[in-house]
C-alpha cells in the first residue's frame, strides 16, 4: 500500500478545477466535498493535503464550506442553552441569521440547526403570551 501525498503538480491542477467548479455559488455543501475528496483519493491525494487545496481556493474566492459552518452553528446553539437551558426563537432565529450571512442557504441552515438541537437534547421555549406555540416544532 502506498502512502498518499501531495499528488503531481497536474494531479494537483485536477483537483483544482474539480474545487473551482464547486465554489461560483461561494458555498461547498457537504456533497461537493465528499466527491472532491473521492476525487482526490484517486489521485493519490491525501486528505489533509486535499483539505489544504479546499481551504486554500475558499479563501482566495470567499467561499464557505458546510462542514466548517455546521461547526460554528453548534459552538452557537450550545452557547445559546447555557442562559436558561433552552434555546428560544430568537436565538435560534438569530443562528440562522448567521448562517444565511455566511452563504448557507436558508434551507440547509434550518435542516442543520434542526438535527443538532435534536441530537444534543436541547430544549426548546415555546413562544407567545397567551397561546404558546412551538415554533420548533413547525420547523422540524
Amino acid at each position: 500500500m502506498t502512502k498518499k501525498g501531495t499528488g503531481t503538480k497536474d494531479d494537483q491542477r485536477k483537483l483544482y478545477r474539480l474545487i473551482e467548479g464547486c465554489i461560483p455559488d461561494k458555498y461547498i455543501d457537504l456533497e461537493e466535498e465528499d466527491d472532491i475528496f473521492e476525487k482526490a483519493d484517486a489521485l493519490d491525494i491525501s486528505k489533509p493535503q486535499a483539505e489544504a487545496m479546499i481551504n486554500n481556493r475558499c479563501k482566495k474566492a470567499g467561499c464557505t464550506r458546510e462542514s466548517e459552518v455546521t461547526w460554528l452553528l453548534k459552538v452557537m446553539l450550545e452557547e445559546m442553552t447555557k442562559d436558561d437551558g433552552a434555546i428560544d426563537k430568537g436565538e435560534f432565529d438569530h443562528v440562522l441569521g448567521f448562517a444565511v450571512a455566511l452563504r448557507m442557504p436558508r434551507k440547509d441552515a434550518i435542516r442543520i440547526c434542526v438535527n443538532i438541537v435534536k441530537e444534543h437534547d436541547w430544549k426548546t421555549l415555546k413562544e407567545g403570551v397567551i397561546m404558546k406555540s412551538d415554533w420548533f416544532a413547525e420547523l422540524q
